[in-house]
């Protein structure tokens, strides 16, 4: 049901080289994974998913041609324990449209889904298991409400959670993470108080971590070990070295958390 979409093809040989990748992921045997636009950036009408294999030559690619849009980019790549490849498109047709694409180790479509429609923000993760996790964040009267469905492999909802905020808070969706035994991480920037906020759902949807750190702590780069759930997270402080890297000085933190969200330890250094 729905509108109809334009199919994606199917080729064996380069169509087109200007390929630029924003996403790249690899598997345990060395197989890498691309994803990416073809063409000029402003008019990113097709995007491209390729596999290369470990010496770097090209097994397949499938190339997602959506001309009716003007702002179409690359939101998810993922990869399952089975090996199979998750894309998710972002699209500003009919708003923010998000639309989720699973792939086998050989470049066969197993489902395509526009799983999330007219959402404002919307991230991704998927288990070992091939379960699919999606998160979204959208503005209901004056607050922020961040949605988290489960799915299965054949994309079919296990469950699905909400949790709500104060009116007025204007936050943002920072990162998504899940562990091999399927807990979900979600991370939050509460930019009204500058806290960040940490909340986590067990494999049966249970919310079992919702807690409040410090300033910014989560404001920078962060990393789950998929075997244990322990969180790293690497933060710059006053002010992002990304965006102002003539600073005359810049504090990196370095934290790591448990599975429950509890800090084991920090470290810092000074960067000049």
């Amino acid at each position: 049901s729905g509108e109809e979409r334009e199919k994606p093809s199917y080729n064996r040989e380069e169509a087109i080289p200007d390929f630029h990748v924003s996403r790249i992921v690899s598997d345990q045997s060395g197989n890498t994974y691309a994803a990416g636009y073809l063409g000029d950036a402003n008019s990113r009408t097709t995007i491209r998913l390729a596999k290369y294999n470990r010496l770097g030559t090209r097994l397949w690619f499938i190339d997602h041609p959506n001309p009716s849009t003007p702002y179409f980019e690359v939101s998810t790549l993922e990869l399952d324990g089975a090996g199979n490849v998750y894309l998710g498109l972002r699209t500003a047709l009919d708003g923010f449209g998000y639309t989720y694409y699973k792939y086998n180790p050989q470049g066969q479509m197993s489902w395509s889904q526009p799983l999330v429609l007219n959402k404002r923000i919307a991230k991704a993760a998927v288990d070992s298991a091939g379960n699919f996790y999606i998160v979204t964040r959208d503005i209901i009267a004056n607050s922020a409400v961040y949605g988290s469905t489960k799915y299965d492999l054949q994309a079919t909802v296990l469950w699905t959670r909400q949790l709500s905020v104060e009116p007025g808070y204007n936050g943002e969706l920072q990162h998504v993470a899940v562990t091999d035994y399927g807990q979900i991480y979600v991370w939050i920037y509460r930019g009204t108080i500058g806290n960040s906020q940490l909340f986590a759902y067990d494999t049966n949807g249970t919310l079992i971590i919702n807690r409040q750190y410090s300033p910014g702590m989560f404001n920078g780069q962060i990393a789950v070990y998929r075997a244990t759930g322990a969180i790293a997270v690497v933060d710059t402080v006053p002010t992002d070295i990304i965006y102002k890297p003539f600073s005359s000085s810049q504090q990196m933190n370095i934290h790591l958390l448990d599975a429950a969200g509890n800090l084991r330890w920090s470290t810092s250094y000074t960067l000049s």
